[in-house]
């Protein structure tokens, strides 16, 4: 119920200079579509946000896409809706991995993806989406795993 969600303050978080991982997986937030996380925690590389039950049915926090340190963000299995956003390529260029499998996503995937250069792991099965592969998808040389797979939809 919602009497049981976990409500977390982020405000001391910004304190603990070292962190760079962040693991919130399996947990009942209610707050994580506010700006506090990314106010306290800017320089956080590694969130995991998998199965959060605040994120049910609900589109992704665009705040989330105010972590510009971000080499690692893990978002399954949430029900999620809507589509990714057109400038999450440039907005988390750092990113190695990106995880947003077992969703609700819908579109196509975003061209500026191509602009992450560093990009190793993209898992976006389960979900979804339509339309083709961005151009460019050949120029990531990194890239070394790609998940598609179930989309219920037409395309990709």
């Amino acid at each position: 119920s919602k009497n049981d969600a976990l409500i977390v303050s982020f405000q001391n978080i910004g304190q603990a200079t070292s962190l760079q991982t962040l693991d919130l997986s399996e947990t009942i937030i209610s707050n994580i579509h506010d700006d506090s996380l990314v106010q306290a925690a800017p320089t956080i590389q590694e969130l995991d946000l998998t199965d959060v039950f605040g994120l049910k049915g609900l589109p992704l926090p665009s705040a989330l896409f105010q972590l510009t340190n971000l080499r690692r963000l893990s978002l399954d299995y949430n029900d999620v809706v809507g589509s990714l956003p057109s400038d999450l390529g440039s907005r988390l260029s750092k990113l190695v991995m990106f995880s947003a499998s077992n969703n609700e996503l819908t579109g196509s995937i975003p061209n500026s993806i191509v602009q992450l250069k560093d990009l190793q792991i993209l898992r976006l099965g389960a979900n979804h989406l339509s339309g083709t592969l961005p151009p460019g998808m050949d120029s990531l040389n990194n890239l070394s795993f790609l998940d598609l797979s179930s989309q219920w939809s037409n395309g990709v």
